[in-house]
């Protein structure tokens, strides 16, 4: 076990607290906002990144960044205030221990799921870990490819990241003009 572990473990091992804590169903209203903002930060990144520069009028490298950031935390916010409505709705039936372990491996799975996401925005704008930090690693390539599997299994749904990424560059090649 390298640092680039450790640096992946402790996230992984918080989420899997929060999810023992939380339970099975809120991991599960919790997991589904996280791989929805993912998605949707990618589905809707041209589109932010034209108000952002229509609107505001900002430019700049890590303008798409900051749109595919705005549109996460949005969809975030409001599937996890749906999730609260659900669950005062149905008053969240108590699994016991059970429930509590079942979240903690959705916790776990979330924090390994955004690290990837992560990963994979990065990479997406050549920002990549130095290869030194790869060797080694255990976790890293477990994790790497969560985001972009989960995002695979919404291809018939909504069209694959890559694709979506394709005419960004001219935006902001047009927008730093």
């Amino acid at each position: 076990m390298n640092t680039l572990d450790l640096i992946l473990i402790i996230p992984i091992a918080i989420g899997a607290v929060s999810g023992f804590r939380k339970g099975f169903i809120i991991g599960i209203i919790s997991l589904l906002a996280l791989v929805l903002g993912v998605i949707g930060g990618f589905y809707f990144l041209n589109w932010g990144v034209s108000i952002l520069i229509n609107q505001f009028g900002l430019s700049g490298r890590f303008l798409p960044i900051l749109a595919f950031l705005l549109i996460f935390v949005g969809i975030i916010i409001v599937v996890n205030f749906i999730g609260a409505v659900l669950k005062k709705i149905v008053h969240l039936i108590l699994l016991g221990g059970l429930d509590k372990i079942a979240g903690a491996l959705v916790g776990a799975f979330m924090w390994a799921f955004l690290i990837s996401a992560f990963i994979w925005v990065a990479s997406v704008f050549k920002i990549n870990f130095p290869p030194n930090w790869q060797e080694g690693s255990f976790l890293f390539d477990y994790v790497k490819p969560i985001a972009p599997m989960v995002a695979g299994m919404f291809d018939g749904i909504i069209p694959a990241a890559s694709d979506i990424l394709d005419g960004l560059g001219d935006l902001i090649d047009s927008a730093t003009k």
